[in-house]
């Protein structure tokens, strides 16, 4: 009776701290995602504000990165995170392998009836969470169909860019967070 008692203990207390991870880790890559799209929104709509579309292009060319390094904090040693589209910008952004059929899934949502985030399982037991992007109105100066003098300098920043005409409340692509 008590090593039935033990064994079904067990099997519970293993799914319940198994199924607990999991969702850490969900929650924690949301908040991470959250915070990533807040940061770089706010830092380039200031920027906007402040310096004009071409000073805020070359600050996200330049700073991209670091912004969102900022926004991830302490939780870097254990996340790996990045930006990817079917239509990137900067080509070091192209999606991996295994992110093409979420891309697919998700290019066909946009704004009014949105995709939910969806966590990968990945064959070592490890996750990666990928969160959708839609083209919101500040994103249109930039990626929806960009004045000459603005398309000119992202040319030249972008020689491969793919990243324009979007259209406002289209899927523009995803930020993805994985376990390291």
């Amino acid at each position: 009776m008590k090593t039935t008692l033990f064994v079904i203990l067990l099997s519970f207390s293993s799914s319940f701290f198994g199924q607990s991870f999991a969702q850490s880790f969900e929650q924690e890559a949301a908040l991470l995602s959250k915070d990533l799209k807040q940061n770089l929104v706010k830092n380039l709509t200031d920027k906007m504000q402040q310096d004009g579309t071409i000073p805020a292009l070359e600050f996200c060319h330049i700073n991209v990165s670091a912004l969102a390094k900022t926004a991830a904090g302490e939780r870097m040693a254990n996340l790996e995170f990045g930006r990817t589209s079917h239509k990137v910008r900067n080509p070091k952004n192209a999606a991996a392998e295994w992110m093409l059929p979420y891309l697919d899934q998700f290019k066909v949502t946009n704004i009014k009836s949105p995709a939910k985030p969806v966590v990968h399982q990945f064959k070592d037991g490890k996750k990666a969470y990928l969160d959708p992007l839609y083209v919101g109105p500040q994103c249109m100066t930039c990626h929806g169909s960009p004045a000459k003098e603005l398309s000119a300098k992202v040319m030249a920043l972008y020689p491969e860019d793919k990243a324009v005409g979007f259209k406002l409340g289209e899927f523009r692509g995803m930020i993805w967070i994985k376990e390291k």
